[in-house]
């Protein structure tokens, strides 16, 4: 069983628990996994080693119907495959809380004293990047313009009486609008791609600094 197949199965027999607790139950397991995952555990082995499914919705239903009106919502799941491997989730929460915050620490660090390496060559590739983008713009409305003057030249030529040069030019005309057209939508789909490239390592970080505090 993989990491899908086990929160999908966990939510189906979780089904009739409010949505926040089985919510909690979810995502505390999903970072359950993710935590054996990153000890270097294969995905189906770190699923295996939670243990039998049932019983761990059993468990959470029962701490659900034991928990006192008004209190927090508390997780305190055990699974019986831990002893197996000597695993249990304070050891693995703890261990994976120290080694992110050692991660962290040692970014923010190298971000400090690389600074005059790394900015100006990001500073460059920003430059860079807008540049082209705003050329791939530019292109695309000069090509829509060079389209419609054609398809004006065309009405020109085909009330002057000339309607093969106007056939020609309107075909010619909408060619050119066609690749403006395709241009354009290329380089929104570029620029979309680069923001979220850009705003992933912010997302993680916040991410990161929630968790911390949420820790703390």
């Amino acid at each position: 069983m993989n990491k899908y197949e086990f929160i999908d199965g966990l939510k189906y027999k979780l089904n009739g628990l409010p949505y926040e607790d089985i919510e909690r139950s979810v995502e505390y397991y999903s970072e359950m996994i993710d935590d054996l995952i990153e000890e270097g555990m294969s995905e189906e082995n770190a699923v295996n080693l939670l243990g039998d499914i049932d019983i761990i919705a059993e468990k959470i239903r029962n701490e659900n119907m034991n928990q006192p009106a008004g209190n927090t919502y508390n997780v305190s799941y055990h699974t019986d495959a831990y002893v197996d491997n000597s695993y249990n989730s304070a050891h693995i929460s703890e261990q994976s809380n120290a080694k992110k915050h050692s991660l962290f620490i040692i970014i923010l660090i190298l971000l400090f004293f690389g600074l005059p390496v790394w900015l100006p060559v990001l500073s460059g590739a920003v430059i860079v990047i807008i540049s082209v983008l705003l050329v791939l713009y530019i292109i695309s409305v000069c090509f829509a313009a060079t389209g419609v003057a054609g398809i004006a030249a065309f009405i020109m030529y085909t009330i002057s009486g000339s309607l093969a040069y106007g056939v020609i030019v309107a075909g010619v005309s909408l060619i050119v609008l066609g690749f403006s057209v395709l241009m354009f939508i290329g380089s929104v789909k570029v620029t979309t791609l680069i923001l979220k490239l850009v705003a992933l390592p912010f997302k993680k970080l916040s991410k990161s600094i929630l968790k911390r505090r949420q820790t703390e």
